[in-house]
């Protein structure tokens, strides 16, 4: 097992890696100039050397750790070996110095067939480890050992410099022993020394060291100015843009952030931008007016330091001053089934960029939630007119607002806000209606049905947000309603009846189509595991027991229709 070293402590500088450069700068003596040298590291499991540069060097800092004891096998369980010796500290170094080392092995543990090999040394045989004897029972028979004692690790230096850190001994009774003798070397030149038993078992030895700089001084710190902005956005009003943006603060600790910002209208040139932070949206802010409606700018913002001035521009962000679109006239929004039809006049001033579309939004209050979504957007040459989808049921209200969208997206006036009347639920027949299509089962779901158990389907074709109600007959029984997707599919789960009698009985989705139109999807179903004999039939079929009450119904959609266009996924306004 290999060793980790601990943190390096010489001059407080960190060790850079096995066999690597880290640059330091440093003042060399009869230099007018600092000169880059690097802090040079070494290690090595097994043998190597290092020799120290002419100029510049004056230090190695040193650590040394000789090969743990192997573990030792008494009465079949392990004994651990002891750990080997350990040398750390500073020596003063001359330039063209050359050192050796080598690092001892731990020794092998010994088994049930006898003694550990002792660990060895690839240099000085003297520092090899002693092998663990047999351990025999009382018919002679060997039935364990003692570890191998771990071999030493040696640094050998000019003027018979010498650092020896023991092996340590085996394990057990018959252990051998480490080389050393439990006893470290460590040269009279050796600073700042730890001379001692390393705090681990089961390791190799190993030799590690970095050759120092003379006289080392703090590395030059080079600040870096701000980083750019992100999230640049642009609400365009008349002759003024607001802008909000977030600042990137660095996270590099020569890094410098913000103290002021500038902005840009053309790239180039910068003026400072009196931003301050702004709660409702947690960005930073500023305003700038004087500009020409209908004139695009393209803004950019960067950050200054006071340590080191100007920083990295923003991404730019377009912005178009304008004088928005009158407001639209004449609003009116008469309920239907689970929808509502809304109409309006033209806006009278179409404002600096034209009319693009018209844009209805719905205000919903009621449940759990309350929100104003556009859910229709009409071309301004078309009919002034659209059909929403709403939910048939009771608790919410809802509330139309009609404005003009101009040719870059920006939203004019609103129009008056507009109650919408309750909308009726859809129809429930007395009798099986005349199927527009066929509602649909999970492939691999077509048979028969248990009464009281559950049933999936889908459909489409229905208008976006409005209300479908799921009826099974003969006799119309409500069983679950759903709320059509923004492109009119939906698909529900609904439990028939435990009291449906047995036999042929229709699953029908009642609702309307995008244009207002009843629209009913059918499907036959076969039950199975109800009454034996219904109490009455209708057309034939068995009798499920009246109940046209419509359950709560969900969701919200809309579709334009007389020139509308759908707006799949209502969007919620700002």
């Amino acid at each position: 097992m290999q060793l980790t070293s601990p943190p390096r402590r010489a001059l407080g500088l960190a060790a850079a890696g096995v066999l690597s450069l880290s640059p330091l700068v440093i003042g060399l003596p009869g230099t007018a100039a600092a000169e880059t040298l690097e802090i040079i590291s070494f290690d090595a499991d097994e043998t190597g050397s290092v020799e120290v540069p002419l100029t510049g060097y004056c230090a190695i800092d040193w650590w040394v750790v000789g090969g743990s004891g192997g573990a030792g096998h008494e009465d079949g369980a392990a004994v651990a070996g002891a750990p080997g010796g350990e040398i750390r500290g500073l020596s003063a170094v001359t330039g063209g110095e050359t050192f050796t080392f080598a690092a001892g092995t731990v020794g092998a543990d010994a088994d049930a067939d006898g003694g550990g090999a002792g660990g060895t040394n690839a240099e000085d045989p003297d520092l090899d480890g002693g092998s663990g004897g047999d351990q025999v029972d009382g018919d002679e028979v060997v039935v364990g050992g003692g570890g191998g004692g771990g071999a030493a690790s040696v640094v050998l230096g000019p003027d018979g410099f010498r650092l020896v850190a023991y092996g340590g001994d085996g394990g057990g009774a018959e252990g051998g022993a480490g080389a050393g003798g439990g006893a470290n070397v460590v040269d009279a030149g050796l600073a700042d020394q730890v001379d001692g038993a390393y705090d681990a078992v089961g390791f190799h030895g190993r030799v590690e060291g970095q050759v120092l700089p003379c006289e080392p001084v703090e590395e030059e710190v080079v600040l870096t100015a701000p980083l750019a902005p992100t999230g640049l956005s642009a609400v365009d009003g008349d002759g003024r843009v607001t802008v909000r943006f977030d600042p990137t603060w660095s996270e590099d600790e020569n890094g410098t952030d913000a103290d002021t910002w500038e902005y840009s209208l053309d790239g180039v040139h910068y003026l400072p931008a009196d931003a301050a932070w702004d709660e409702g949206y947690r960005t930073q802010a500023f305003t700038l007016t004087g500009l020409t409606n209908g004139t695009t700018y393209a803004i950019r913002v960067r950050g200054v330091s006071d340590l080191t001035g100007t920083g990295t521009p923003s991404e730019p962000v377009a912005a178009r001053p304008f004088v928005a679109p009158g407001a639209p006239g004449g609003v009116t929004a008469t309920p239907g089934v689970a929808s509502v039809r809304v109409g309006w006049t033209p806006a009278p001033s179409a404002g600096t960029y034209g009319i693009d579309h018209y844009a209805v939004d719905l205000i919903t209050s009621g449940g759990e939630f309350g929100d104003r979504s556009t859910v229709c957007e009409v071309p301004a040459g078309a009919p002034l007119t659209c059909l929403v989808g709403l939910r048939a049921e009771a608790g919410y209200t809802y509330r139309v607002v009609v404005s003009a969208v101009d040719g870059v997206g920006h939203s004019g006036t609103d129009s008056a806000v507009v109650p919408v009347g309750t909308p009726a639920a859809p129809a429930v027949p007395s009798t099986v209606p005349a199927s527009n299509g066929d509602l649909t089962r999970p492939a691999g779901q077509s048979g028969s049905v248990a009464a009281g158990s559950a049933v999936e389907v889908s459909g489409s074709g229905y208008l976006p947000g409005s209300t479908v109600s799921l009826i099974v007959y003969s006799a119309p029984q409500v069983v679950g309603s759903a709320v059509a997707d923004g492109n009119g599919r939906f698909t529900v789960t609904v439990t028939l009846p435990k009291g449906l009698a047995n036999g042929a009985h229709t699953l029908v989705a009642a609702g309307v189509d995008p244009s207002g139109n009843p629209r009913f999807l059918t499907l036959p179903v076969t039950v199975t595991g109800g009454t034996a004999t219904a109490a009455a039939t209708t057309g034939g079929l068995a009798y499920t027991g009246a109940d046209v009450a419509v359950p709560a119904l969900g969701g919200l959609a809309a579709l334009a229709v007389g020139g509308g266009l759908v707006v799949a996924g209502r969007r919620r306004r700002a």
